[in-house]
């Protein structure tokens, strides 16, 4: 998921490192709460530097309320 909204940003011309480089780009008219891509970002580090990372049920949940939510805001849904 990380990915996908890192790639869409940047074929929408936002610039930056990371996805939330970014997403502090992002207006708000376009997405509402561009801040909360910061937590999809860490829990993607979380799970990169230590694999045997385990996401909770309600984590996975929130993690996919938020990339659904900006995925639609930015038109991509």
């Amino acid at each position: 998921l990380n990915s996908i909204l890192n790639n869409s940003l940047e074929e929408m011309g936002f610039e930056g490192e990371n996805l939330i480089e970014k997403a502090k780009q992002i207006p708000k008219d376009i997405l509402s709460q561009p801040e909360e891509l910061s937590k999809v970002y860490q829990f993607y580090l979380s799970i990169i530097e230590d694999p045997s990372y385990k996401l909770t049920q309600e984590e996975a949940k929130n993690i996919l309320e938020i990339c659904e939510k900006a995925l639609f805001e930015l038109g991509i849904l």
